[in-house]
């Protein structure tokens, strides 16, 4: 597992004391906690703890990324599902420890309601 966090204008630090604790709760292995110092508004594929964790996920380091909410990772929908399909395809999943889980249907954007 992967902890990750974006912050604009704060210290990451206490997100990612709660993420741990949350990871940690759950028996799940932490390998690498990453956080990048941006605009929420900038593009994952602008910043580069995020890129890490995605080169991690795509080598098999790691199987799971815990982010506090998804607009960490990317704030528009759209990008949003964009990471999703990505995870997907690599076999790697995404926790967001401030949102209810979604069902499939949902996050591939064919769910009705």
């Amino acid at each position: 597992m992967v902890l990750y966090a974006c912050h604009e204008l704060s210290d990451p630090v206490t997100t990612l004391r709660l993420l741990r604790s949350r990871a940690l709760d759950r028996g799940w292995v932490v390998h690498a906690e990453l956080y990048d110092l941006c605009p929420l508004a900038t593009r994952g594929a602008q910043r580069p703890q995020w890129q890490l964790v995605m080169k991690l996920l795509t080598h098999g380091d790691a199987q799971t990324v815990l982010v506090l909410k998804e607009a960490q990772i990317e704030l528009e929908r759209r990008h949003q599902m964009d990471v999703r399909r990505r995870l997907e395809s690599l076999g790697a999943t995404a926790h967001f420890l401030l949102e209810p889980r979604r069902s499939r249907g949902e996050v591939l954007g064919c769910g009705g309601g």
